[in-house]
């Protein structure tokens, strides 16, 4: 080890020597497997390092683990000791370290170009556009003030970019089109010819004297999007990230020395180009931000998301590194920068998110204690054009009036698919319909043409306003963008299509990534959830002939508890309508049902029937002038008595509504719960579901949003606690007295 001639300090030329037998004796021979035992020890400690940290730091993101890995392994802390350095990263294996760490860079950013979705870029407001300009540029701006100096390699780059883009690009496309036009299917030549492209193209680039990175991902960006794509990320998402990319932060924490950071140089002084580098973007995403308006937590959030650094951060240092730019000093420095602006990543936009959205108001989003005279917001979710009839035909029913509107969110969920990013596109007058906005799988089959259908029905209907919405996501975290969507847009109720539909002769197709959103959704959602069955409702109001009905039959059953206190309130909702007459039909717990119960039990039962007498009476009182509405009540024993008392109706129904069962005495839940298939419908929409009287009409089952405690309007609570039957009456609520009944008035017109 000798000294390198140099004014820095601390720069050394490392030299290792190594015995070379010419003995032809296989005893005498090398063993290959001792010096490869460094190299396989120090990725499989990096790659186990990174699991454990990324467990323990698992609300940051994951590039903060790998890159405290790299630090940890690096000379300050385990490469600090002597045996752990000889056996996992000596000096003579640093060639194959960086081996394998440009074969990692390159194929990691050959995956990032293969992921890009170009078509949203046109999708981008001006505000977005300004705000990635100005924050690239003013960054930029301030390196070119201290090194003005170009490059004679850009020019070279750039004619190799606009080759890929313009010649090899189409080529590619007609030799993969070929390809897949056989059978169907991509050959392993084609697959491995591109990988090998990967190299080559990256290669090339480097041959031009940029890096390899630009060609592999311009590789990448020029590859067709489709069932290739998805192919090779299948190869490569986990073997890159997780084998390859590990060794190249090994290498970056290597050449790290947090100590040598401060050598010659104040602390302080240190200290704010760390800061003074981290405020430089966040100081320009935040003005942009107020120039178009946006709110000042928001906009310090949005600075802090456009600071954010990845790999990609990481490699150019790297390479700056290598090209003598930068020395082991300012390289620590930019390092430990990187890693401060991860941190922040998390807790900044969640402090903003957290004081600017004020929920508190809509802490209790439920149909029961929303206003009769307020806006109804309600988020219809629709997977197919097969659930856009009937979803359509229940809004309509819904009663939306001038002083009780309703505004649907009207969201067109298309699963993930190939290369498309998660995203939600929000549609206006001017919006772009041809189908490259949605993922190539779905195109223009539904998605474009359920909000077509949508903005064609809102043209019709001047009381409903819809605001279309598409959003593309998987399945499995779907749920997730639904009650985003509902907590941004303060949505009362989210409607949901049934997993399964009628098919032809009468065959349920069941579809099971449907059903696992519902599942999900109706865990965490925000508001109230329902879930609609449609068996043709559609077809009974529209497609009638001369015979059309004045009036659609509904079907209420209210067995007592918080559901079905909210899908009687959507129910006398709408049975304001013109078309509707609903039955409402109370089971009330017989003499054998409350003996079945025991003490503890019965206690809740009595409570939950005083907080059901309350409400009903009000509602009672609310339908008293409308003949459309009627009540009726019956004493059952348990839940086969209470399907036998639905099917002994002699009327027929077109829309069955009913409670999930929260909040459902044992003795009712206990006859019905022994049949239930579908855990989301609860026992008794299960039960309706699966019955022959009932299997040509339609169902809604609602689920109110859980509350910690029983909340009651004008119920103090230590009468609550008492059990004491008190009724306000209705006439003293202001809002009870702006009720009106529109069926009254238009038959006082007729008249």
């Amino acid at each position: 080890m000798s000294p390198r001639n140099s004014k820095k300090p601390g720069a050394l030329n490392v030299c290792s020597y190594e015995a070379v037998s010419n003995s032809t004796t296989l005893r005498k021979i090398s063993n290959p497997f001792l010096d490869a035992t460094p190299f396989v020890t120090n990725l499989c400690s990096a790659i186990l390092l990174i699991q454990l940290l990324f467990l323990l730091f698992h609300r940051l993101p994951r590039f903060f683990s790998e890159l405290i890995t790299g630090l940890l392994m690096g000379p300050m802390v385990l490469g600090a000791n002597a045996l752990f350095s000889e056996y996992t990263h000596p000096v003579r294996l640093t060639g194959a370290t960086e081996t394998l760490t440009n074969l990692g860079v390159i194929y990691y950013m050959f995956l990032v170009g293969l992921q890009m979705d170009l078509t949203t870029i046109r999708r981008i407001s001006k505000g977005a556009w300004g705000n990635a300009l100005f924050g690239i540029l003013l960054p930029l701006g301030m390196g070119a003030v201290s090194n003005g100096k170009t490059r004679a390699f850009i020019l070279p780059t750039l004619a190799f970019i606009l080759f890929c883009w313009f010649v090899l690009r189409p080529v590619l496309s007609q030799i993969i089109d070929k390809d897949s036009s056989k059978g169907g299917n991509y050959s392993d030549l084609c697959i491995n010819s591109i990988l090998t492209g990967v190299v080559v193209c990256g290669f090339i680039t480097d041959a031009c004297g940029s890096h390899s990175m630009i060609g592999a991902f311009m590789f990448g960006l020029i590859i067709p999007d489709g069932e290739l794509g998805r192919m090779i990320m299948e190869k490569l998402e986990d073997f890159v990230p997780g084998i390859m990319l590990p060794a190249f932060f090994v290498l970056t924490g290597t050449r790290c020395n947090i100590l040598a950071m401060f050598y010659n140089i104040n602390p302080f002084a240190v200290l704010g180009i760390l800061v003074l580098a981290c405020l430089a973007k966040i100081i320009s995403g935040f003005l942009v931000a107020m120039y178009y308006g946006m709110p000042v937590r928001e906009g310090v959030a949005l600075g802090v998301l456009m600071n954010a650094k990845g790999v990609l951060a990481l490699i150019i240092l790297n390479v700056g590194r290598d090209i003598k730019a930068v020395d082991n000093q300012p390289f620590t420095i930019m390092v430990m920068t990187i890693l401060l602006m991860t941190i922040l990543v998390k807790p900044i936009p969640l402090w903003a998110c957290k004081t600017t959205k004020h929920f508190r108001k809509y802490k209790l989003r439920t149909l029961q204690e929303s206003k009769p005279n307020s806006e109804l917001r309600i988020l219809a979710c629709i997977h197919t054009t097969r659930n856009l009839s009937g979803i359509l035909n229940l809004l309509e029913l819904s009663n939306s009036t001038e002083k009780s509107p309703i505004c649907v969110f009207a969201a067109c969920l298309v699963g993930l698919s190939g290369r498309t990013n998660a995203m939600l596109i929000v549609h206006d007058e001017n919006r772009n319909s041809s189908g490259q906005n949605y993922p190539p799988a779905r195109g223009r089959t539904d998605a474009d043409q359920i909000i077509s259908t949508l903005e064609n029905y809102e043209r019709r209907n001047q009381s409903m306003s819809f605001l279309p919405l598409t959003v593309v996501s998987p399945y499995t975290s779907m749920h997730e963008d639904i009650h985003n969507l509902a907590e941004d847009k303060r949505v009362t109720f989210i409607l949901i299509p049934f997993h399964k539909q009628s098919g032809a002769e009468g065959m349920q197709q069941e579809n099971s990534s449907i059903r696992l959103v519902n599942q999900n959704l109706l865990t965490k959602a925000p508001c109230s959830v329902g879930i609609f069955i449609d068996r043709g409702l559609s077809l009974k109001i529209y497609n009638e002939g001369s015979h059309r009905r004045e009036k659609l039959n509904f079907a209420m059953f209210y067995t007592g508890g918080h559901d079905d206190r909210e899908a009687l309130t959507y129910a006398c909702r709408m049975a304001g309508s013109l078309n509707v007459s609903l039955k409402v039909m109370q089971f009330l717990p017989g003499k054998e049902a409350i003996e079945m119960m025991d003490m503890e039990e019965e206690v809740e039962g009595e409570n939950q029937r005083f907080v059901d007498d309350m409400y009903l009476n009000e509602l009672r009182f609310m339908t008293m002038c409308n003949p459309s509405v009627t009540w009726v009540d019956k004493s059952v024993n348990s839940g086969d008595e209470i399907i036998i008392a639905a099917k002994d109706l002699a009327d027929e129904y077109d829309l069955y509504i009913v409670g999930r069962g929260q909040g459902m005495i044992k003795p009712f839940a206990l006859g019905l719960s022994e049949w239930s298939n579908c855990e989301e419908l609860g026992p008794l929409g299960d039960a309706l579901s699966t019955s022959d009287f009932a299997q040509h009409a339609s169902i809604l089952v609602v689920q109110q949003h859980s509350v910690s405690t029983t909340k009651n309007k004008g119920m103090p609570q230590h009468q609550e606690k008492a059990g004491l039957e008190t009724w306000k009456s209705p006439l003293s609520s202001r809002d009870l007295l702006n009720i009106v009944n529109h069926r009254k008035k238009t038959d006082e017109e007729d008249d």
